[in-house]
């Protein structure tokens, strides 16, 4: 696996249950998903978000899914074949392109999609540019971004259980990472807490977000332990994006001792079934429609 596919551990099948049934079957009223048979899907990776949405969608469908990554695209298609008999295609492409400056005509699509690319995106603003330009006029652009910074701190029934002291060296320890990965030009993880304000810039109307409505309940996982949790706090490139970011080897080490007494009473509350996080709703969807 190239260094380059950096986003292989995380484009597994958990991300199909990101979401509950009745929350997308409302979006799909709220955006009238009903009457879109053109879509665009930017980043596409595995098609985990589009493969959500294409049961609401106007079939036959033409679809077309975008990665930079070739080996994302091979794997979007092994996706397409197994769903092959669920949906009616009128058109069907996979092209290898960077989201930046994208090859697909103007004024081309219903729905521009994407999800968990523009905060890995050097310039997210540019991307989401490109995203408006392919959709018809009045087409809807939808992204699904978190705030990572929120997404790792405890926001969970265990968070009376920690110390004033172990919740600071967490946000430090988080806060100096994302911003080691903006210093290094590798995108903005934090990009929920600002992308209505992108959509606007782009001349975007009517823009509104949606929360994510999950919340995690520890009696349907009950196989994690602590070193599973502290896998993220524990990599190089972790301890990298910290120092690159202004941090230094005591936010590192503090960090890492609040993580271990963390992990220790998340795994302890999930085995006794009584552990339950908000922390999916730090998970957004933002849309905007295009200009008539």
């Amino acid at each position: 696996m190239s260094e380059k596919i950096h986003s292989y551990q995380y484009l597994q099948d958990y991300r199909f249950e990101w979401w509950n049934p009745d929350f997308l079957e409302l979006l799909a009223k709220r955006f009238n998903l009903s009457q879109i048979n053109s879509i665009a899907d930017i980043g596409i990776g595995l098609a985990h978000w589009s493969r959500l949405l294409i049961p609401f969608l106007s079939q036959p469908l033409r679809f077309v899914g975008v990665d930079i990554e070739y080996f994302w695209i091979e794997k979007a298609k092994e996706t397409f074949k197994n769903i092959q008999k669920e949906v009616e295609l009128s058109e069907l492409h996979f092209i290898q392109d960077d989201a930046h400056n994208l090859s697909l005509p103007s004024n081309s699509f219903d729905l521009v999609t994407c999800q968990t690319l523009l905060m890995h995106c050097y310039d997210p603003k540019k991307v989401l540019a490109e995203m408006k330009r392919i959709a018809k006029p009045g087409g809807l652009i939808l992204a699904v971004e978190p705030i990572n910074l929120l997404n790792r701190l405890e926001f969970s029934s265990l968070i009376n259980s920690l110390s004033v002291e172990h919740q600071t060296s967490l946000f430090q320890f988080w806060s100096y990472f994302h911003q080691g990965i903006r210093a290094k030009g590798k995108g903005d993880h934090n990009i929920g807490a600002y992308l209505p304000a992108l959509f606007q810039q782009v001349g975007l109307e009517k823009i509104a977000v949606y929360q994510n409505d999950r919340v995690y309940d520890s009696k349907s996982d009950d196989s994690i332990s602590v070193e599973d949790i502290l896998m993220e706090y524990r990599k190089p490139e972790t301890a990298e994006m910290i120092m690159a970011g202004g941090g230094n080897d005591q936010i590192i080490a503090e960090g890492l001792e609040s993580a271990k007494f963390l992990a220790e009473l998340i795994v302890s509350e999930i085995q006794n079934h009584n552990y339950y996080s908000t922390g999916f709703l730090n998970t957004f969807i933002f849309s905007g429609f295009k200009s008539e």
